[in-house]
């Protein structure tokens, strides 16, 4: 359904009459309005939602009362029960959403239908789609990209519980304005509703230790806000600049009634805003979110009343269970995972992340608890990437599990603002648990003359290790063993560097192979883990998969030979496909592969391949074993 054409409709700002126009032509084609305050974008009511309509009288009358509308996105008429699902690109800043979303249309194909389109006055967009109301209510509103996350950099979502300001609207000497024609939104493609963040589990409210001294929190909540300058201009990043002052509130340990009330002092934080004090109950709601959704617990940087903990204090307090991101194998903290040059320590941190992406069981046995990613390649390129993830299957996958992957090919070194990155983008992507940095020496600070190589190797991880710890997540991080091996040491003397290195981690990973072999072994210890050995195999496909249960466990020794026969055997019965051998003896694909390169470089069996294809076959003659 098509409304009345209104394109670029008035090069200075709009008339009651020109505004009229527009909502009139808005709430024709199905949008729901409602009042927002004057020369802003907050609403300008509480309960907005069930305010909003359709009817021009009322309509009309909040413009002559002089308020800006608003788009209420969780409704939308066109005789089903539809919400919107609202693209909204910011370019304030460093941000560029446009041209973020510009590229992402380009790879989901470069078509997008006519739908109805605004421009902001700063010069974003509102890309307007609808969606079913059911499906609208699993998807999250982002805000800033802080709360649930948004599309991309400069890309957030509006949809149910959410708004948009309506053309017509101003703000100071600039409005928003309508692009092409008021037309119905169109339904929103399936790649973007997959693409949009979904709404998390509802959160537990979070409130300070009882140990926080509550005098001295309320004070240091006060000086974070008497010193905040300069005032908040209402549109200009106050949501996001809001949000971040109360989360330093509440790290002091200052409750929420306490930060508000502060809020509210006469002469205090709030009368200084611009163009007038933000109302209360807004306040409220952004408060209320940061207790919710805030990384940090309450009271993280408090004064408390134990400056030494008593041994009674300590068990006192509440026990946080140690998250396991892969079962048995990689716990919460840092994991310096290290083994010779091209031996497959990158191969097997992949791994890592494609099972965390996936959910599917690592290394084809331990359970994963499923996740966002961060992979720091620093030594690849896009072209090995995206052959490695591939080889994974990584391109077949889901387009929700595609895109809870990120990866950079290049980062600055900590000290020099590396680590305020990384905080930062875990700030916006709470829902990363694995980062993969490959390798170390491309992210540690440089050493400097003189300076004690054990206190430098420690200074080079300890960081990684704080944050990895504080946010409860897996940063795995890639080096190289020593160009000499230890003669009969402990296997982590291997590592290249000092102490200071294996030392700091929490817990440390190295894989012993031999090269043209695809067996190996895979050695872990650490602070919150029990010691292991783990057989692991290379299949054809450079994909690590876990063979049976320990190296030294003599009975899962006799098991594994048991399986290279049985699948010899089927080889030798015609099964020539890893897929028709694993069919046979009833063990899984990436298994089976796994053991059919091993046994082709023993020359067991012969391996060809046929187009895209590998075939195994039993050697027949000499000739057919050195062809292997």
């Amino acid at each position: 359904m098509t409304g009345a054409a209104v394109v670029n409709p008035f090069s200075t700002l709009p008339d009651p009459a020109e505004r009229k126009e527009i909502a009139e032509s808005l709430a024709a084609v199905g949008f729901h309005l409602f009042p927002c305050i004057s020369n802003g974008k907050p609403p300008a009511v509480e309960g907005w939602q069930a305010l909003a309509t359709r009817e021009t009288a009322k309509i009309n009358r909040w413009i002559d009362e002089g308020y800006n509308l608003g788009i209420n996105a969780g409704r939308f008429d066109d005789g089903t029960d539809q919400a919107l699902l609202v693209i909204d690109l910011d370019v304030k800043g460093d941000k560029d959403g446009i041209a973020a979303w510009e590229k992402i249309v380009v790879q989901h194909g470069g078509v997008l239908p006519a739908t109805y389109t605004q421009r902001s006055p700063s010069g974003g967009r509102h890309i307007v789609f609808r969606l079913d109301s059911e499906r609208a209510k699993h998807i999250a509103n982002s805000v800033g990209g802080r709360e649930h996350g948004g599309i991309a950099p400069g890309i957030d979502v509006r949809t149910t519980g959410g708004l948009i300001v309506a053309a017509g609207s101003v703000r100071d000497d600039a409005a928003w304005e309508v692009e092409g024609d008021i037309i119905a939104p169109a339904p929103a493609p399936e790649w973007l509703v997959a693409l949009a963040p979904k709404k998390s589990e509802a959160p537990v409210l979070k409130t300070a230790p009882s140990h926080i001294d509550a005098t001295l929190a309320e004070e240091d909540a006060r000086r974070i806000l008497d010193e905040h300058q300069p005032p908040l201009r209402e549109g200009d990043g106050s949501d996001d600049k809001t949000y971040k002052l109360v989360a330093r509130c509440k790290d002091t340990g200052a409750s929420e009634d306490q930060i508000l009330a502060i809020m509210l002092e006469p002469d205090g934080w709030n009368s200084r805003n611009l163009p007038r004090p933000f109302d209360e109950w807004w306040l409220r709601k952004k408060i209320r979110n940061v207790f919710k959704h805030g990384q940090n617990d309450p009271g993280s940087n408090a004064v408390s009343f134990a400056e030494f903990g008593t041994g009674a204090f300590l068990f006192q307090q509440p026990e946080t269970p140690m998250r396991w991101i892969i079962d048995t194998v990689l716990p919460e903290g840092l994991t310096l995972l290290f083994t010779r040059p091209k031996i497959g320590k990158s191969l097997l941190g992949l791994d890592y992340a494609v099972a965390c992406l996936t959910g599917k069981p690592a290394l084809d046995k331990f359970p994963v608890e499923q996740c966002d990613v961060l992979l720091l390649a620093l030594e690849d390129n896009d072209r090995r990437m995206r052959n490695r993830l591939r080889a994974r299957g990584f391109d077949k996958f889901p387009l929700e599990a595609q895109t809870r992957l990120h990866y950079r090919l290049t980062w600055k070194r900590l000290d020099e603002g590396g680590l305020d990155d990384l905080r930062e983008f875990l700030d916006t992507h709470p829902a990363v648990r694995y980062i993969l940095i490959d390798t170390l020496e491309y992210i540690r600070r440089h050493r400097h003359r003189n300076e004690d190589p054990y206190s430098a190797d420690v200074e080079a991880l300890a960081p990684l290790r704080e944050l990895a710890n504080e946010r409860h997540i897996a940063i795995v991080v890639i080096h190289h063993d020593r160009k000499q091996e230890v003669p009969g040491g402990d296997w982590i003397d291997s590592a290249s560097g000092t102490l200071g290195l294996t030392g700091t981690a929490d817990t440390l990973q190295r894989i012993t192979r031999t090269r043209q072999k695809h067996v190996a072994k895979l050695s872990i210890t650490g602070r919150d883990v029990d010691e292991a050995e783990i057989d692991i195999t290379l299949d054809d496909f450079w994909v690590w998969h876990a063979r049976d249960g320990g190296a030294d466990n003599a009975a899962s020794r006799d098991d594994s030979a048991a399986r290279d026969s049985a699948i010899v055997a089927a080889v030798f019965a015609g099964h020539d496909t890893r897929e028709k051998v694993a069919e046979h003896v009833g063990l899984s694909i990436n298994y089976v592969g796994g053991c059919l390169a091993q046994l082709a470089v023993d020359g067991v069996v012969v391996k060809r391949k046929v187009g895209k294809e590998l075939l195994y076959s039993i050697p027949v003659c000499a000739n057919d074993v050195f062809a292997v």
